[in-house]
């Protein structure tokens, strides 16, 4: 008896509609007189179009027409998670006053090849305040190596003077999962500084006279 077996496959529903399914090897595949004979199909998804839910049947079939089809099974192509790697920046201190940075840099790893991930914009944010309100500082896009990196320049008064946290992250991508870096730390610090604010310009007062000055400092 000659037998010919077809995967076949759906993306849409376990009732179809049905298609050959691409495997890497041949379908159909065929068996001549056969008995307890173990077939495999090997099938790749690669594309971030193959990710959601697929079904899938095998039949076979002899050159008389007579068939057997398996029951419908599933199984989920998921999307890939993404691993931060700390390169720079962790426990850096950076002073708040005239303009001054700090470098922050991340590798960002493909979980599924273990490879660094290029062309992608991932956002930077850092929290302002003692009660780990994250603010967006802007974003980077990965290099060929993976890197990410941004040169963070607080400014007075929207960043607090004292330990901060600062992180990395990515969303609403549609082959990657929201993946988010740990927190880490990063040191504001200051230089007090006045602003005489009265009497300024050429202010005249009798001799004598008290004077009030006023001044802000920050």
């Amino acid at each position: 008896d000659n037998v010919t077996l077809y995967l076949w496959e759906s993306n849409t529903s376990a009732s179809g509609p049905w298609s050959l399914a691409l495997t890497g090897g041949p379908n159909p595949d065929y068996c001549y007189d056969c008995v307890n004979t173990t077939f495999s199909f090997t099938r790749l998804y690669s594309s971030c179009d193959d990710i959601g839910t697929w079904y899938w049947k095998i039949n076979a079939t002899d050159q008389y027409g007579r068939g057997y089809t398996t029951g419908v099974h599933s199984f989920n192509v998921t999307k890939i998670n993404i691993t931060f790697n700390l390169l720079e920046g962790n426990g850096s201190y950076v002073n708040r006053t005239y303009s001054n940075t700090t470098y922050l840099k991340l590798q960002v790893i493909n979980n599924y090849t273990g490879n660094p991930l290029p062309n992608f914009y991932f956002d930077f944010f850092v929290t302002n305040d003692s009660a780990d309100n994250f603010q967006y500082i802007g974003n980077d896009m990965s290099d060929i190596n993976g890197y990410i990196e941004y040169y963070f320049n607080p400014g007075c008064p929207t960043y607090d003077v004292g330990p901060q946290k600062w992180k990395a992250q990515i969303t609403g991508e549609k082959c990657y999962y929201d993946s988010f870096s740990d927190n880490y730390t990063l040191t504001i610090t200051s230089l007090l500084a006045a602003n005489i604010t009265s009497p300024v310009n050429e202010e005249y007062i009798l001799r004598g006279d008290d004077v009030i000055i006023y001044a802000d400092v920050y």
